[in-house]
């Protein structure tokens, strides 16, 4: 089993590039990867800091 743990900072007024990135990039993960368990995602509430 492999974890990734991936914080950043996010430019501001980039937000919701960072949500449709984000969901793009589960999106494309669970199509190509069939035995993903769980992918998730946070947007701090500053829309400046996030874990992926």
């Amino acid at each position: 089993m492999v974890f990734y743990h991936i914080e950043f900072s996010i430019i501001d007024g980039m937000a919701d590039a960072f949500k449709a990135m984000a969901d793009d990039f589960i999106d494309t993960t669970y199509s190509n990867e069939p035995d993903t368990v769980k992918h998730e995602w946070y947007l701090g509430d500053d829309d400046k800091h996030a874990v992926l």
